[in-house]
């Protein structure tokens, strides 16, 4: 067993499905800006493979693996809900001036 297993024995692991590859490419661009603010008691990989976002947690105790869980999915939710409405509105025209469309 390795001393990262021993000292971080917590773990979680998920796999999100998207639309397209640029879609989980997105969402984990934006997760992963920010760097965990308790690397001490959290450690976390978030990569996507095709259009499948995977992300695996190591905790030291099972209150932080469920905060960071907890906050990993909200944040995935904002972001879903994001490219939603930005799809919805991928097709408009395209406008010189405000309110006035390209032929």
């Amino acid at each position: 067993m390795s001393s990262i297993e021993v000292d971080f024995p917590f773990l979680y692991s998920t796999e999100i499905e998207f639309r397209t590859s640029r879609e989980a490419e997105i969402v984990v661009r934006a997760v992963c800006v920010d760097p965990e603010l308790r690397p001490d008691l959290i450690r976390r990989e978030i990569a996507y493979e095709g259009p499948r976002l995977v992300a695996k947690f190591q905790a030291k105790d099972i209150r932080s693996l469920r905060a960071s869980i907890s906050s990993f999915y909200n944040f995935v939710g904002v972001c879903q809900r994001t490219l939603m409405v930005a799809s919805k509105y991928s097709n408009i025209p395209e406008t010189t001036e405000i309110g006035k469309e390209t032929s």
